[in-house]
């Protein structure tokens, strides 16, 4: 074997070793690694996220009925009153000093018509006396005809014995002296029953502008009223004199009420207009209450959000500042759009029963725009956007990202409502890179969405 034979036996194997310490073998390329959510359907329902501030429903200026210095002030600026509540109080020693006055009156008046009333009683008894004595006068008249009579009859017998001679001249007279009697009493009976009848005849029922009852029980009660008519406008008199009485003390009584101003609703007195000591009248305002019980959440919109809210619609309010969640609805839509901010105004009616929401609070508001339903949902950082401004996610199959365009229908607390593009059970990237690319090979870790 030739040197240069040896040689290159033993120089080859060298350079070999020595290139193959150059030049190593190039390593496989490493996988990257991405967390996966599941394409799931859950319920939910859509909402329009926004802020506003609580305005008061109403508000009422609250004045005092009468003049009057202020004696006392019950209430400050910002407290909460009840409808009816007492506010503050007018000085009123006067106006007691005039309700004393008007109860003496009062008392007086009473006894006026209680004698009134007497007197009407007393003439009503002596009316039925004298149509008591009336009948017995009638009665009266009665027996002087009969006796009239029985005597004109005995007296022409025995003058017809006379002049036959069976009785004497004397006995005749005798007779003649009973008969003129009993005329006279008979003139004299007629004479009473006439003046007795006065004020209780038929032409007197008529002259007082009554029927003339057929019954006669109800003819002496027509009596009774026609005959007693001066007694009855006494007594009518003192009855209205009475009530006039009873009017100037309710007015009396009503003006004391009226010293204690109230709030003719409830809600937050807003502002005081007075001081105590200071003399008021009907036209003076004291108060400005705000009906907080029931309030309103004003709201700015977008024309864009304008379209999918409706009156009716149901939303949940949080008022941070005071830690309080409630819930109202859509009461009002403005129908004007102002030209510059390009919003329009709502109001959210929402209930206070605790009037513990003060108006101008600010409130976080959430409008359900869409009513609760099973959707396909995807949470938010899953989803990309191109230069076009069109959306899509990568999905994962066998350990390949695959790009897919997806639609959203609306977004509602993190979470993406989509309208189209994917299906419940895909597995999509979560926190994707804009610069996978479709086709490259990753290494999952699975990851639920989060509830």
């Amino acid at each position: 074997m030739s040197q240069e034979y040896l040689f290159m036996l033993l120089i080859i194997p060298a350079l070999v070793l020595s290139c193959a310490k150059d030049h190593p073998t190039a390593p496989l390329p490493v996988k990257e690694k991405v967390s996966v959510v599941e394409v799931s359907k859950e319920s939910v329902s859509r909402t329009l996220d926004t802020f506003g501030t609580v305005l008061y429903s109403s508000k009422a200026d609250v004045y005092p009925s009468t003049e009057g210095i202020i004696e006392e002030v019950l209430v400050e600026e910002g407290d909460a009153v009840g409808k009816d509540d007492i506010l503050a109080r007018l000085r009123k020693n006067k106006l007691l000093l005039e309700r004393e006055r008007a109860r003496s009156e009062v008392n007086s008046k009473k006894a006026l018509l209680k004698l009134a009333e007497e007197k009407l009683r007393l003439k009503r008894k002596s009316i039925e006396a004298e149509l008591i004595t009336l009948q017995n006068s009638r009665e009266e008249l009665i027996r002087k005809e009969r006796e009239h009579r029985n005597i004109e009859s005995i007296y022409i017998k025995k003058k017809r014995l006379f002049e036959a001679g069976g009785i004497s001249e004397e006995q005749l007279r005798e007779l003649e002296m009973a008969l003129s009697g009993a005329e006279t009493e008979l003139i004299q009976a007629e004479g009473r029953l006439s003046a007795q009848q006065i004020g209780f005849r038929d032409s007197d029922i008529l002259e007082a502008g009554y029927s003339v009852p057929e019954n006669e029980t109800e003819k002496k009660a027509l009596f009774v009223i026609i005959n007693s008519r001066i007694q009855e406008a006494e007594r009518e008199v003192a009855q209205a004199e009475l009530d006039s009485a009873l009017t100037r003390l309710n007015a009396v009584e009503m003006l004391l009420l009226e010293t204690n101003i109230r709030s003719p609703i409830a809600g937050i007195v807003g502002k005081k207009y007075f001081d105590q000591g200071e003399k008021v009248s009907p036209d003076t305002k004291l108060f400005t209450v705000f009906n907080t019980e029931r309030i309103y959440i004003k709201v700015e919109l977008s024309e864009g959000d304008l379209s999918f809210v409706e009156e009716g619609q149901e939303a949940k309010i949080s008022f941070d500042s005071i830690g309080i969640e409630t819930r109202g609805r859509v009461k009002f839509i403005s129908p004007y759009i102002d030209p510059e901010t390009k919003t329009c105004t709502i109001k959210i009616e929402c209930e206070n029963p605790e009037r513990v929401i003060p108006p101008g609070a600010f409130a976080s508001v959430s409008i359900i725009t869409e009513p609760q339903g099973l959707r396909t949902v995807l949470p938010e950082n899953c989803i990309l956007t191109d230069r076009g401004g069109n959306r899509y996610v990568f999905l994962v199959r066998a350990g390949v990202l695959f790009k897919k365009e997806v639609k959203v229908a609306y977004k509602t607390r993190g979470t993406l409502v989509l309208s189209g593009g994917l299906e419940e059970g895909d597995i999509v990237c979560e926190n994707p890179s804009p610069h996978f690319r479709e086709g490259q090979e990753v290494e999952i870790y699975y990851k639920e969405v989060d509830e």
